[in-house]
């Protein structure tokens, strides 16, 4: 037995702790009870030093419980039943008003239809009004728009403020990009949320309120972009973190296509009210406002939680379990999970290495990825929302043709979930070619001067535009994906945050450009697929990512670990030297 005894004291997975680790009650008086019927011969054996016949009468541990980490505890309480479902609903209606949100310019900034008497037809016309004494005489259709409030409104010569409220609206989705990650890892994702999405209400009443001044509405669309963008990232991380399996992935793939349906939702108010003021008081600003009140039935989600505050999160597994019908969680059924400082000890160098934007630019690897993927996203971005601003001015009635647009980019969206697992990420190279090729056929498919009413070339564009917008869908979803593939895990969010900011400045430009093309003549969307062709190449240096493991470092510095000398190796770990020392 002293052996015995010896042996477990020096095996490496003795703990004093286990030793004691179970429960009074498992000690019952049957199981530690000495029999009274031993003989007086094996007592002396026993008190002489004998220990033989004892090992036969040791007391066997209890087994040790299996303890829940706090995913399986999630688990445990449901994550795809009645509370996952509620909040999901809301979380869906939040992505619906923002794709109303962030897609409004399509009806805010809808200018009046020119018709000219000397043949001229689209920007050739819209150019020549503009050089006369009152291009409102002109006019065939006078939209209550944001660019008719105004008086002189804001077209021709005063189109740039037009445009620079576009640009100030979608500058509000990169300050709240920047600030909102700061906010959510330290106070939380509900309270950020909600704060943002007040933002997103306030912001929008305001800009159909202090209608005095361009400016003014401009600063209220800034606000409202502000609060917008942060709140459809949150919800990633509410759907991420209290939800799994298909459950999560179905979620995940409908935000997309509801944003889309946002769009349509926009088209559809049109139909009851064509006054801008009207669709950001009444159906945009007031159902933001109204919806925060739903965050009482909202929780912290407790994966986030729980390393802040073990009790709360034990709570809220409670909650959601009375709600799904699920068993209680008790705190000793869950494991304990390390902290940073209790962490299994590994070789630490004297400085760490914390990334920065400066770092997407130091290496040759990550230079040519953070580059080539910033602008693609960039031209994808500045397809998607300059295009918007023209739905005016092609095929059907703007109201019919967003509906047919952004139905064709639900669709697409909706099968992209099905399409990213098999697709190589660099054929989306191939679908960027095939929607800038549609884009270019806007070339060649020209409204004719009698085109009065109704005519073939009308449906022809808003198909061609259809077509192109349900390529795009695929593009940026499968984009978006190979970004998070491409960066290593060491510099990935750095990176992603880099390529996301790149690319709202594609929105933020769109209208600039979009004026320009038209003033020089030229056909806005033909020439967006020039610049789209070009960026296509910008898929060549990429590599491949699809059923590829993920890399952790940046390769550079995984080519100097690698020729590090064997005397560094301690066991299973590497002590990595000062000066290329890793902190994901």
């Amino acid at each position: 037995m002293i052996q015995n005894l010896q042996s477990e004291l020096t095996s490496p997975n003795y703990s004093p702790t286990k030793a004691h680790d179970f429960r009074q009650s498992d000690l019952s008086p049957t199981k530690i009870r000495l029999q009274h019927s031993v003989s007086n011969a094996t007592e002396n054996q026993i008190f002489s030093g004998t220990f033989s016949q004892m090992n036969k009468k040791v007391i066997p541990r209890p087994a040790q419980e299996v303890k829940l980490t706090i995913q399986e505890a999630l688990q445990r309480v449901g994550t795809n039943g009645r509370y996952q479902i509620i909040c999901n609903i809301f979380f869906f209606l939040q992505w619906l008003i923002a794709g109303a949100v962030l897609n409004s310019p399509i009806f805010l900034f809808l200018k009046p239809t020119f018709e000219c008497d000397n043949g001229l037809n689209g920007t050739e016309c819209e150019n020549w009004v503009c050089k006369q004494s009152n291009p409102l005489s002109f006019a065939t259709y006078i939209p209550k728009s944001l660019v008719m409030q105004f008086d002189p409104p804001l077209i021709c010569e005063r189109q740039v403020i037009a445009d620079s409220i576009i640009a100030i609206t979608y500058s509000g989705s990169i300050a709240g990009f920047i600030i909102s990650s700061y906010i959510s890892d330290n106070k939380g994702r509900k309270f950020a949320s909600l704060i943002f999405w007040i933002f997103a209400g306030i912001g929008s009443l305001l800009s159909g309120v202090l209608i005095q001044s361009p400016w003014l509405v401009a600063a209220g669309l800034f606000v409202s972009t502000f609060g917008v963008n942060p709140v459809i990232t949150y919800v990633f991380c509410f759907i991420n973190e209290h939800s799994d399996g298909k459950f999560r992935e179905y979620s995940l793939a409908l935000l997309n296509a509801l944003f889309a349906i946002g769009a349509i939702y926009l088209a559809i108010t049109q139909y009851i009210t064509d006054n801008w003021i009207h669709l950001q008081i009444y159906f945009i600003a007031i159902p933001i406002i109204v919806s925060n009140l739903f965050y009482y039935y909202i929780q912290e989600p407790p994966i986030f939680l729980f390393q802040q505050d073990k009790k709360k999160a034990i709570n809220i597994l409670n909650h959601i379990a009375k709600i799904n019908k699920k068993p209680q969680i008790k705190e000793e059924d869950l494991k304990e999970e390390p902290t940073s400082a209790e962490q299994i000890d590994q070789p630490q160098s004297k400085t760490t290495h914390t990334y920065g934007y400066l770092d997407l630019f130091k290496s040759k690897s990550i230079l040519i990825t953070t580059l080539c993927c910033s602008l693609i996203l960039f031209i994808i971005q500045f397809h998607l929302y300059g295009t918007n601003l023209t739905f005016s001015s092609i095929g059907l009635e703007v109201k019919i043709n967003t509906v047919i647009i952004y139905s064709a980019e639900a669709v697409s969206n909706l099968l992209t979930v099905y399409i990213i697992p098999k697709i190589s990420r660099r054929k989306n190279g191939f679908l960027m070619i095939a929607s800038n090729i549609v884009f270019l056929l806007f070339f060649f498919v020209k409204l004719p001067s009698d085109c009065d009413g109704f005519c073939s070339q009308k449906i022809a564009q808003t198909v061609l535009m259809g077509v192109a917008r349900f390529l795009l869908g695929f593009q940026i979803n499968i984009h978006q994906v190979y970004i998070s593939e491409l960066y290593p895990t060491s510099i990935r969010s750095i990176g992603i945050g880099f390529t996301s900011i790149v690319g709202v400045v594609g929105s933020i430009i769109c209208g600039y450009f979009v004026t320009f093309f038209s003033v020089e003549n030229l056909n806005p969307i033909g020439s967006m697929g020039i610049a789209g062709l070009l960026a296509s190449l910008l898929y060549i240096p990429l590599k491949e990512t699809l059923n590829q493991p993920l890399e952790d470092n940046i390769p550079e510095q995984t080519v100097q670990m690698q020729s590090i000398p064997s005397t560094n190796i301690i066991g299973t770990q590497q002590i990595i030297p000062e000066n290329i020392k890793i902190q994901s």
